[in-house]
């Protein structure tokens, strides 16, 4: 791992490979040419990786590689994004949408899943909607939403409401 092999001409795989992606990134430290792919050889030391080994050859060649599969945009995420939106400057609801639905793992965002995100941070959610210290952003006059005051400004973390990160947004 790590190391390029470019005069290597095949990469030979003693055992099982414990995974097509893992196999992958062995197989393409060789053999850096253009116009010729990288070659490896599979020897398993048992009739069990011998199964192993030819799933993994076929979850290569289909292009099926294991490893965290593509995720969703993770809703608490979003709370802490949607709060840090409001301690930068007040947004408006169908604008946030919007953008925040053209990074990918939000593509899919309803305004149903959106609106109840927003709520959270306006409220506290159900457990805590009837105590008002927990009222974090709130919608002013214009229509636009802020944070309440500068005291939650303040207690929101300082990375989270610096320089907007718009269209940065991530679910790792």
């Amino acid at each position: 791992m790590g190391i390029d092999w470019g005069d290597v001409d095949l990469v030979i795989q003693l055992a099982a490979p414990k995974g097509a992606s893992r196999m992958v990134q062995r197989i393409g430290r060789a053999n850096h040419r253009l116009d010729e792919p990288s070659r490896a050889l599979f020897v398993p030391a048992s009739r069990f990786e011998m199964l192993e080994c030819r799933a993994a050859a076929d979850a290569i060649l289909e292009n099926h590689l294991d490893g965290e599969p593509e995720r969703t945009g993770a809703l608490d995420v979003l709370a802490q994004h949607v709060m840090g939106c409001a301690c930068s400057e007040p947004f408006d609801l169908l604008a946030l949408h919007d953008e925040i639905r053209t990074a990918g793992p939000y593509a899919d965002l309803s305004w149903e899943d959106f609106e109840a995100v927003v709520d959270f941070v306006s409220t506290g959610g159900y457990a805590l909607r009837t105590y008002d210290k927990f009222r974090r952003i709130v919608q002013g006059t214009d229509g636009l939403w802020r944070a309440r005051n500068a005291q939650t400004v303040q207690r929101h973390p300082a990375d989270a409401r610096s320089a907007r990160p718009r269209k940065a947004i991530s679910s790792s």
